[in-house]
């Protein structure tokens, strides 16, 4: 299976302001706001890998043999957009509503292809997310990425003369641990 990424959400993950102000900046100056959102971004990323699930509304595509098991990755599931089976020819057909079916749980939605025809591949192109904006996120992502944000503009090196640090650390991390999804 390859999960690809189609529409990453374009809204920061916290607001602006928000990063800021957990990183005593001044708010009313914007010197520094390009690499405040690169770094909001990145870390929104990071957070994604680490629990296994999207962040805000994100389009991604999942490509598979059909006749593997099809659980859709990166919780929480929002919607189908489409799904297509490939037969050995080469030949695309789009599947209707009533030729798969859906399980979905809090932690795993499991796709069913009930009618396949002679599909060897599937495309299914899905979304997935909290919500479209940052006061979608549950407070836990929302203060991790925050903290690892200020740690990222604080510290802009893995490593300096005499110290190894760790992004993030023991206990920011553990903010993640109910939300992080087994496969």
């Amino acid at each position: 299976m390859k999960l690809t990424t189609v529409t990453p959400s374009a809204v920061l993950p916290v607001s602006l302001d928000d990063i800021k102000l957990h990183c005593r900046l001044d708010t009313d100056t914007n010197t520094e706001d390009s690499l405040l959102t690169r770094l909001a971004f990145m870390s929104a990323e990071r957070c994604s890998h680490e629990t296994g699930r999207a962040m805000l509304t994100t389009t991604y595509r999942l490509d598979a043999n059909i006749s593997e098991k099809l659980l859709l990755p990166r919780p929480p599931f929002v919607a189908i957009t489409s799904i297509t089976v490939t037969d050995a020819a080469g030949v695309a057909t789009v599947l209707t509503a009533d030729d798969y079916s859906l399980t979905n749980t809090r932690q795993k939605t499991l796709l069913t292809i009930d009618n396949p025809g002679s599909g060897v591949t599937v495309a299914v192109v899905f979304t997935a997310g909290y919500g479209a904006t940052a006061a979608s996120l549950p407070h836990a992502f929302a203060g991790w990425i925050l903290i690892d944000v200020a740690t990222l503009y604080e510290q802009r090196q893995a490593v300096t003369t005499g110290n190894a640090n760790a992004i993030p650390y023991p206990f920011v991390g553990g903010l993640l641990d109910g939300y992080r999804v087994d496969y």
